[in-house]
């Protein structure tokens, strides 16, 4: 049947001859996004990670610096992946350890009073 061959894509519901089409047009023109070893993801993961913490122990008492400058953190790293991607052909992954700590310590920075943020200072 015409009909089941379809897969849903980030371009688009497409047929399984065009996704098998493009996959072997990529492998002739040699554009194969492949990984870094994983001790490169581990250690830019902890960069990010690191970088975060900085920026939490302080900024935390002014936060819209804080939060810009994560901000900014955030766009450079997204940067780098995008370069990484296009331009040699690697695929970065920073996201295995840094994410979840990085929107932690960014809820910690935003939605916490000073005052608490004082209190667990002190503890």
């Amino acid at each position: 049947m015409p009909g089941l061959d379809r897969h849903d894509t980030v371009v688009g519901d497409m047929p399984g001859y065009m996704l098998q089409a493009n996959y072997l047009e990529s492998l002739l023109d040699d554009r194969l996004i492949r990984p870094v070893p994983e001790a490169v993801d581990w250690i830019s993961g902890f960069v990010v990670y690191a970088a975060f913490e900085f920026i939490i122990r302080r900024y935390h008492r002014r936060r819209v610096p804080g939060v810009l400058w994560a901000l900014v953190l955030l766009s450079g790293t997204a940067l780098t992946v995008y370069l990484a991607v296009t331009l040699f052909g690697y695929y970065l992954n920073p996201a295995t350890v840094s994410l979840l700590a990085a929107l932690m310590g960014l809820m910690d920075l935003v939605l916490w009073p000073s005052e608490v943020a004082n209190m667990r200072a002190r503890t």
